[in-house]
């Protein structure tokens, strides 16, 4: 199945500011990226989310996973405390995988269950070779070489929640939203109603997501 993307996640005019920052953090070198102490999120509800959790030279590869794949992953590191191991990774999370991205993850990666001491999930396990001197780019570039060999597929791992659970959830009382029908019409980080299963979305990015694979599910 081909890639599919939705324009309403790309900037595709970023302002002359915007474009000059991409350009100086692809140039930054792996020794430069500090680790961020509140990696290992589990699930992201955002691309805000993957900004604040995920190290700058994989943050494009991991929006490539979920927006263009609909794959969700454990875990990533890409920091100067990794250049003494020779390599950064992102971790699929092979639980939702299709069964042909499966076979390709496990054919680019490596099945690993207690990474690093840190969980005891079964991940597969995708790594670039670095040094030190390895820039923002040359990561980026060669994660996607990587994941662009995976298939889109259904984000399973997408959570659906009934109005009463959202409601406990996020305590919500009838001040805020006097019936359900009142929160079928907001759309936002926390929730987001689906039509098609009468449920609602855990966010706002989690429906854009299933309904560009719905979409391109009919082309097929």
């Amino acid at each position: 199945m081909e890639d599919y993307g939705g324009i309403e996640n790309l900037n595709l005019f970023p302002k002359p500011e915007e474009k000059e920052k991409r350009e100086e953090e692809k140039e930054k070198k792996l020794f430069e990226i500090e680790k961020n102490e509140e990696s290992g999120k589990m699930m992201f509800f955002s691309e805000d989310d993957i900004n604040h959790y995920v190290d700058l030279p994989l943050r494009e590869s991991v929006k490539k996973l979920y927006n263009e794949k609909g794959i969700k992953i454990i875990d990533s590191s890409a920091n100067k405390e990794d250049i003494t191991k020779g390599e950064v990774y992102i971790i699929i999370d092979p639980e939702y995988l299709s069964k042909e991205n499966k076979e390709i993850a496990e054919s680019i990666g490596d099945i690993n269950r207690d990474h690093e001491g840190k969980r005891d999930k079964e991940g597969l396990t995708i790594k670039v070779d670095i040094n030190e001197d390895s820039t923002v780019k040359e990561i980026e570039e060669e994660m996607n070489k990587k994941i662009s060999l995976l298939e889109a597929q259904e984000p399973s791992w997408i959570p659906l929640k009934n109005a009463k659970e959202v409601r406990e959830e996020h305590n919500l009382d009838d001040d805020e939203y006097e019936n359900d029908e009142e929160m079928k019409k907001e759309e936002n980080a926390e929730f987001a109603y689906d039509n098609k299963t009468g449920k609602f979305f855990t966010s706002k990015w989690h429906k854009d997501i299933m309904e560009r694979w719905r979409k391109e599910d009919k082309k097929e």
